[in-house]
């Protein structure tokens, strides 16, 4: 559990849940991690907009891991980015076969966080970056939302090798490459 310090704690700031992998599903959504990370991403890409020094042209989204879950569900609500790159996860994991999947079987957890439902939303370039051997998210899930995002540039990337984590995300150059090319317009 982590602790408010000094003055944030004064001014009577909050912390958001912790991430409970969906064990809280039948609390209030108000009360569930995957709303407070969605909003929060939200103000976060709402701040950069803001900002007179930021090109909201250039906007983009990534997430690794939960990361890339919480990225999935936020572009289905906020469409304004330039592009997105979810790494490992993606829409429809109650389809998958890995230690995600009956989480997302659960009626509440479709009921509510179900990314599939929104990506006929977005509108910009999407890469959907996995690896083929994955316990915790698989190919086929990114497969699918690839399938339903081609029509909008989405792209599919499957690493053979690619063990999960934050630093082999981070060395992935297609993910360097894809924002590069999008932002110079070469998609």
């Amino acid at each position: 559990v982590r602790e408010l310090q000094d003055e944030l704690e004064d001014d009577k700031y909050t912390v958001g849940p912790y991430n409970d992998e969906l064990a809280g599903m039948y609390k209030p959504v108000e009360e569930q991690w995957p709303y407070h990370a969605i909003v929060d991403t939200i103000l976060a890409h709402n701040i950069l907009r803001a900002d007179e020094c930021v090109d909201v042209t250039k906007i983009g989204i990534c997430g690794v891991s939960w990361g890339s879950v919480i990225a999935t569900l936020a572009i289905g609500y906020d469409t304004r980015y330039a592009f997105a790159i979810p790494i490992y996860g993606s829409a429809y994991l109650g389809h998958a076969v890995t230690i995600c999947t009956s989480v997302f079987r659960e009626a509440r957890v479709k009921q509510l966080w179900s990314a599939q439902d929104r990506l006929s939303n977005t509108r910009f370039p999407i890469l959907w970056l996995c690896a083929l051997h994955d316990a915790a998210f698989c190919s086929y899930s990114n497969s699918r939302s690839y399938l339903d995002t081609k029509q909008n540039g989405g792209y599919l990337s499957i690493r053979q090798e690619l063990s999960h984590s934050h630093q082999a995300a981070w060395e992935c150059e297609e993910s360097y490459r894809f924002a590069d090319c999008v932002l110079a317009g070469k998609e």
